[in-house]
């Protein structure tokens, strides 16, 4: 059965309530519970999920399923009047990232995200350098434009959509072969910023002037032979600030920083057939 839609009220009313989860001023189970009382047209798992995409949509990691046209609306619209631009830099990020993921797992292009995304940063004059190729050229009437946008993620061994499983050359007994397209696609994706704090402040790259952040392999690329898909995959890399990302290598306490990022990251890691526990990852940088 197709799902009522929701009214102008309700719309309201999922993005005041997945505001105030994401801000701590109620816990998810509550906010459930608030929408599923009000909203009895939808299963509770269905609020669950806004609540959940909304704070995707704020910290820039893609959304997993389709939210649907209106409430994305909703969302990017409130964003940027409460928060500002920056915030909904952010929402179009996670935006972009859900479309590729989507198509990648199920061959079935976004159109009403790419239209909204693209009015939204059409509108705000929003600076993306992908911007343009994701929400427009994307969905161009030739199909070998969309096959190709799909191929800068570097993910994808043809146009079929499956991740690679061939592993990496090997250079010496510990390092691998690794594709600068796929990490310079990587920090693109995140908009070249810090991905354990947005707010981290860096310098603008000579080369792009973009501001300058250093891709990390989350799983290291050393222990490829332990898995059957190739790990150089931008499902598997991070994009973070020089002193985070030495951190990560050289710093004490980095475990909390590490489980932030695996967190964020662990859905990205199983869509890319990637799947490792955080103490399994943990013990990699010991």
């Amino acid at each position: 059965m197709k799902r009522k839609k929701l009214n102008t009220n309700h719309l309201q009313m999922i993005y005041n309530i997945s505001d105030d989860v994401y801000n701590g001023k109620l816990r998810r189970v509550e906010g459930v519970n608030i929408l599923s009382e009000n909203i009895k047209e939808h299963k509770s798992g269905s609020h669950g999920m806004y609540i959940d995409d909304y704070k995707y949509l704020r910290d820039a990691i893609p959304y997993g399923r389709n939210m649907g046209k209106d409430i994305l609306d909703c969302f990017l619209r409130n964003i940027t009047n409460e928060y500002g631009l920056d915030a909904l830099r952010n929402a179009l990020i996670s935006t972009y990232k859900h479309i590729i993921n989507y198509y990648n797992k199920t061959q079935i292009k976004q159109n009403s995200d790419r239209k909204i995304g693209k009015y939204y940063a059409d509108k705000y004059n929003i600076d993306l350098d992908f911007s343009e190729r994701i929400f427009e050229n994307i969905y161009d009437d030739n199909e070998e434009v969309y096959i190709n946008l799909i191929n800068i993620n570097s993910n994808l061994s043809d146009a079929s959509g499956k991740y690679l499983t061939k592993p990496k050359k090997i250079i010496t007994s510990s390092r691998y072969e690794r594709n600068i397209k796929t990490s310079v696609s990587a920090l693109k994706a995140a908009g070249y910023r810090c991905e354990l704090n947005n707010n981290h402040v860096t310098f603008i790259r000579k080369t792009n002037n973009q501001p300058y952040t250093e891709p990390h392999h989350l799983v290291p690329m050393k222990y490829q032979k332990q898995f059957k898909v190739d790990l150089d995959v931008e499902n598997n890399i991070v994009s973070l600030c020089s002193t985070c990302h030495n951190k990560l290598h050289y710093g004490k306490n980095f475990e909390k920083d590490l489980k932030t990022l695996y967190e964020s990251h662990k859905h990205l890691l199983e869509m890319a057939g990637i799947y490792i526990t955080f103490q399994e990852l943990l013990s990699m940088y010991d």
